[in-house]
């Protein structure tokens, strides 16, 4: 957990060329949002950190990006969860870090999944769900540790739906991994989602290096947010664009603002251990 607050410093890069831009588009930027900065909040049974203003945590500065709306970093305890509870007008997904979830919902579906499972309701019209821990030993359980995304959909009033998809960290070992791509541009493996929106997640060993070229239509200006996981490795990772760059570790994020199709985003992995993180491009 020491690892979630280190001090950020930052690193100067090799400078790479960048494929050209329009001239008269401006640089794209890159904003550092801290682990320590982040929304926290404890209970006996639940140790959460939230991006963005969710529960009591208020940040006017920081209630969303785009349609992405969530990210919660949740440590769980064997034994306990979030009862059954509804949802609408939202796309919301569990990436499992460890540990295993177990998930009920109003459409009938029952499942265990553990890491390297993608679960993913599109909430629609309506939807009852709970997730909890699958590990009920209260003294010799594992903790659950996942990060659950909001993203707004599109589209209103659409029929709830369901899927879980499997991702395993050779799927995302030193590349990016496409796991959630936009209803209408459904990419073959990944999950459709009734927004525009790319979801990625790469593990990447010390000293590799993977890049993301940007989605989207050419002249249409985009963002793309990053997000490191707080998996207690000593991981590090240099995001880059033309107009910037900061080094990310445990937890925490940024804001790349700006950019446009078919820019890249460049992520080098700097730190003592291999990192792992997830990139959402969105509209």
């Amino acid at each position: 957990m020491v690892s979630w607050f280190k001090e950020h410093t930052h690193q100067r890069s090799h400078h790479y060329l960048f494929p050209s831009r329009n001239l008269t588009s401006p640089m794209p930027t890159i904003q550092l949002r801290p682990s320590s900065a982040r929304g926290h909040g404890r209970q006996n049974w639940l140790e959460a950190y939230h991006t963005f203003s969710f529960a009591r945590y208020r940040d006017p500065q920081h209630n969303g990006f785009g349609a992405l709306r969530v990210i919660n970093e949740d440590v769980i305890a064997p034994g306990s969860g979030f009862g059954e509870h509804p949802h609408r007008e939202m796309e919301i997904f569990t990436y499992i870090v460890e540990g295993a979830v177990e998930h009920q919902d109003s459409l009938s579906n029952t499942e265990i999944l553990q890491r390297g499972d993608l679960q993913f309701t599109s909430s629609g019209k309506g939807i009852w769900h709970s997730e909890s821990n699958a590990s009920k030993d209260r003294n010799h359980g594992t903790p659950l540790k996942a990060l659950q995304v909001w993203i707004r959909p599109s589209t209103s009033e659409l029929e709830p739906a369901y899927y879980t998809e499997h991702f395993s960290d050779a799927d995302k070992h030193n590349t990016l991994c496409h796991m959630i791509s936009p209803v209408g541009q459904h990419a073959e493996g990944t999950v459709p989602i009734n927004a525009n929106a790319h979801v990625y997640a790469a593990i990447v060993e010390p000293g590799r290096e993977v890049v993301h070229r940007v989605q989207g239509m050419e002249g249409k200006r985009r963002k793309v947010y990053v997000h490191v996981l707080m998996d207690g490795n000593t991981g590090a990772v240099r995001v880059e664009v033309e107009g910037g760059e900061e080094v990310l570790r445990g937890g925490d994020g940024a804001y790349v603002r700006g950019v446009e199709e078919g820019d890249e985003v460049r992520f080098k992995s700097t730190g003592e251990g291999r990192v792992e993180f997830l990139v959402f491009d969105l509209a």
